[in-house]
């Protein structure tokens, strides 16, 4: 049986609301499809936008990991902290935020910290993360986890985090800046 064989079956509007319904989820799938097609690698995907962002991702993936000080505190839904010089930051579970109370000079004003999530690309916030006094410090070639986000420093200038298909690289050395995707 057909949709529309199906939709002539039942009786009066709810016929016609059936046969609607179908044509606009059809619809809303197609263009799904299609929007999946325009964007290289399908819609979710999101790449470092620049040939020293990408290597810094890769660098990432080699470094040394080091065990991230965990809140035992609830309200804290299970994020990590570590801490690079006096800058305290935060890493999220399952591609929550990652992000650290540190930005580049060239960061516009206003801005505490560089932030990045699964749901949203890297941006500067006004406001830092929670301040945990015990944390560990993250030193240059070593990275840190909370269950499918990272972050880590390929070397002292560099600090690159990866939260789901977005993320962000913040140089710190000269003015510094930073790459969002």
């Amino acid at each position: 049986m057909s949709r529309d064989d199906t939709a002539a079956s039942t009786s009066g509007e709810e016929g016609n609301l059936m046969a609607a319904t179908t044509r606009i989820l059809t619809c809303g799938a197609a263009a799904l499809s299609l929007t999946a097609l325009a964007v290289p690698g399908g819609a979710s995907a999101a790449e470092p936008p620049t040939p020293e962002a990408r290597l810094a991702v890769q660098q990432l993936q080699q470094l040394p990991e080091i065990d991230p000080s965990g809140s035992p505190d609830m309200s804290d839904y299970r994020r990590a902290f570590f801490r690079i010089g006096d800058a305290q930051c935060e890493i999220g579970p399952n591609g929550g935020l990652a992000g650290c109370g540190m930005v580049p000079r060239s960061a516009p004003d206003g801005a505490m910290a560089t932030m990045s999530a699964s749901y949203q690309a890297g941006r500067f916030e006004g406001t830092a993360p929670r301040q945990r006094p015990e944390t560990v410090q993250l030193g240059a070639g070593q990275k840190t986890g909370n269950e499918g986000s990272e972050c880590g420093r390929p070397d002292a200038a560099r600090l690159v985090c990866t939260t789901g298909p977005h993320g962000f690289l913040l140089v710190t050395s000269g003015t510094g800046y930073a790459t969002f995707w």
